[in-house]
Parts: structure tokens; C-alpha cells; sequence
């Protein structure tokens, strides 16, 4: 049932919802590849922040990795 909900929240987001949700940054991170565990649920755990979110999502892909990597 998790996984259904996360599929429609997703599906939300695709379909015009909030891109800077939590399961839209969620995927994002995922997309990076290969991320240090600590780094990974230190980011999840600033995506609590609505406006770090966001300037996630803004970061330009291509910097998006050294964006989380500098969260050492």
C-alpha cells in the first residue's frame, strides 16, 4: 500500500503537482546514482525544509551531485 501511494504522489507530480515534494526530490536524489548512505539520509533529512526543497529541484542536474557531496 506504500508503494501504491508513492506511485499516485508521483504520478501527481508528473501530471502538474508540487515538483518540489518530498517524494519528487526523493526521486531526484535516486537519479544521482550511487550516493554514501550518511549523505543520502542527510539530505532526506533536509528535505524536511520546504525551501530546501526547492532549491534542490532549482540546482541544475549537472550540480545536483556535488550539491549533495558537499554535504559532508
Amino acid at each position: 500500500q506504500h508503494s501504491r501511494a508513492r506511485e499516485n504522489e508521483t504520478e501527481a507530480v508528473s501530471a502538474g503537482g508540487d515538483k518540489y515534494s518530498l517524494a519528487a526530490c526523493q526521486d531526484a536524489l535516486l537519479e544521482l546514482g550511487d550516493i554514501p548512505p550518511v549523505l543520502y539520509v542527510r539530505a532526506l533529512t533536509l528535505f524536511k525544509d520546504k525551501k530546501w526543497r526547492r532549491f534542490f529541484m532549482l540546482t541544475p542536474t549537472h550540480m545536483r551531485l556535488a550539491l549533495i557531496l558537499a554535504l559532508k
